[in-house]
């Protein structure tokens, strides 16, 4: 258990040091339950299962490309459809009608970018659950080493808040699942911690 707390403190520096400039300061993400995503208080309809799915994996490697390729075998696998790349230029296009609709250019340039072959999803750290999940596990690792239990405590129960519900609820596709099953090895960790 050690040392998945010592691996959670090295993710949440990770996308400390990842957070691109020019982020939408107000987008919010939740993947720790059903996918649903906030600009302030306006939910953002994110569309089909589908089109949630590939939201989602973009923002499981939120600044980082991930190409076409990796889409499309994280949405169908070993069998995709005969035009696999149409069908998911179709999603992005939706996801960025939706998460940028004051951009009238077709590349994105804010919060879905084009990159290289692939997408990038821009997200601070604040603005992503898994990555506040990550977060407040590293306090109360920081906390528990130094013998603050009551602070680590208070981290662990402010963790495990974020949940609500099954993560990735009602998605599928090889790279979700696989996601989900971390995900709630993470929130069983956690919740035999506390």
């Amino acid at each position: 258990m050690v040392a998945d707390r010592r691996d959670l403190t090295r993710r949440a520096a990770f996308y400390d040091m990842q957070m691109p400039v020019g982020a939408s300061e107000q987008l919010r993400v939740r993947l720790l339950g059903p996918v649903r995503a906030w600009r302030g208080n306006d939910e953002i309809d994110l569309g089909s299962p589908r089109r949630r799915s590939v939201f989602a994996i973009l923002a499981f490697h939120a600044n980082q490309g991930v190409s076409r390729e990796e889409l499309v075998d994280g949405l169908w696998g070993d069998d995709p459809p005969a035009k696999a790349v149409g069908v998911l230029y179709t999603y992005i296009s939706g996801l960025r009608r939706v998460l940028e609709p004051e951009s009238g250019r077709r590349g994105g340039t804010g919060v879905l970018a084009s990159v290289d072959s692939g997408y990038s999803l821009r997200l601070a750290a604040d603005e992503l659950d898994e990555r506040q999940f990550d977060q407040q596990l590293a306090a109360a690792q920081r906390q528990w080493e130094s013998g603050d239990l009551p602070a680590a405590l208070d981290a662990l129960d402010n963790a495990l808040s974020l949940w609500h519900g099954e993560p990735l609820a009602g998605l599928t596709g090889p790279l979700v699942e696989l996601h989900r099953a971390r995900l709630d090895e993470l929130r069983r960790s956690a919740l035999e911690w506390r």
